[in-house]
């Protein structure tokens, strides 16, 4: 996470405060995807044999960032479909409005369906209706919020943030002015999620990295920030060598960067950035970036800067 400075000494406690910018726990839920529950059912009473028949809704689903050139779609569940109209819907200007429509299987049990994501820039609200038809009555789910980043309007933008960093995160999605780096004084955020099942013998292991940017930072400034959050990339990437080398990481990081208030991995990004700038000039958690600091800090870009630099990374590994 990288916010600007300088900041007034109350809204720079409050931001030490707010979340590291890499996962820490694994495995966490993953960030990109956004469920909600459906909505109440319609009152009335039925029998009981008209009622196990009638269709209702699941969860719809989505990924809450998104970008423009992507083909994206919402999931949703439709119990006992019947056939009916299926339809997305968006809020515009305080009105629904209908964007995509698909149709329900006639019979079944279950289905999983999906409907097409226009392409929409900005934070916008969703849901899904299911039409009324014969006995069953309209369903609507409630709302799911989803940010899709303008990815031609920022093209150029994009283009030179992925230069600063491209020799360590080449092809990390970047998403522009997301809701996250858009209020207060966030101008910058990654995450890497990652998630594995096991079945006794073998773990399935996958993650998932992303980057947030906020627009209109000069050339100096979105380049040490560009680089603060591929930092946090890579500080997750020992993940892939296995627990203990993630841990390893970890600790050493704690002990290079014990002083300050400031989260070490947020100081450690910090000075990883510093280490390819030669400048702490942006250098929101510390300023302190020399001697074993900034040992560290180039260590860390030497031993896992290009490696694993997948995105969307999935692996195996046998339990012992």
């Amino acid at each position: 996470m990288h916010l600007r400075s300088p900041l007034v000494s109350a809204l720079a406690a409050g931001a030490l405060l707010l979340p590291a910018a890499v996962s820490v726990s694994a495995p966490p839920a993953p960030l990109a995807t956004t469920t909600v529950a459906a909505s109440a059912a319609t009152s009335g009473s039925t029998g009981g044999a008209a009622a196990a028949t009638r269709s209702t809704l699941g969860k719809p689903s989505a990924r809450s960032l998104q970008m423009t050139t992507q083909r994206e779609r919402v999931k949703i569940r439709v119990n006992a479909p019947r056939g009916q109209k299926v339809h997305l819907q968006r809020l515009d200007a305080g009105r629904w409005r209908t964007v995509s429509t698909t149709t329900a299987p006639r019979s079944g049990s279950s289905a999983l369906v999906q409907l097409a994501l226009p392409a929409k820039a900005g934070y916008r609200s969703y849901r899904v209706v299911l039409a009324k038809s014969g006995s069953n009555p309209q369903r609507i789910s409630t709302t799911v919020k989803i940010f899709q980043s303008d990815t031609k309007k920022h093209a150029a933008y994009i283009a030179k943030a992925r230069a600063y960093m491209k020799a360590y995160c080449p092809s990390t999605p970047i998403y522009i002015n997301s809701p996250r780096v858009t209020r207060g004084n966030t101008i910058g955020q990654a995450w890497t999620t990652w998630r594995w099942t096991s079945d006794g013998r073998t773990e399935r292991w996958s993650w998932n990295a992303t980057i947030e940017l906020r627009s209109g930072l000069g050339a100096a400034e979105l380049r040490h920030t560009a680089l603060h959050e591929c930092a946090h990339i890579v500080q997750a990437r020992p993940i892939r060598a296995g627990q203990k080398a993630y841990d390893a990481s970890v600790a050493r990081t704690e002990k290079a960067f014990a002083a300050g208030r400031a989260d070490p991995q947020e100081q450690q990004a910090d000075c990883m950035a510093t280490a390819r700038t030669g400048s702490t000039r942006f250098n929101y958690y510390t300023k302190s970036c020399s001697g074993s600091r900034l040992k560290n800090a180039k260590q860390l870009w030497s031993a896992y800067g290009k490696k694993y630099q997948d995105p969307r990374l999935t692996w195996t590994r046998k339990v012992a």
